[in-house]
């Protein structure tokens, strides 16, 4: 049990550096397009947002089937 409670927080921590560095990514994409044309260009922004909103979705539903599979295993 103790395992799997290190195990969770490693998850929790790579979780939290992804959603930061994805984070940082947008913003820094949407900066350098401004920086380079001096405009900002609304339809990346269809391209960024679900990106930035989909990934915390794709990672808990992905670590939580990961995880109970590891409780079942125990």
């Amino acid at each position: 049990m103790k395992e799997n409670k290190k195990f969770t927080s490693i998850l929790k921590i790579v979780y939290f550096v992804g959603l930061i560095g994805l984070g940082f990514y947008a913003v820094g994409y949407i900066f350098v397009e401004w920086l380079a044309t001096g405009q900002i260009d609304l339809s990346n922004l269809n391209i960024l947002l679900p990106l930035v909103l989909g990934l915390p979705a794709l990672l808990s539903s992905f670590s939580f089937s990961f995880i109970t599979s590891l409780t079942r295993l125990v």
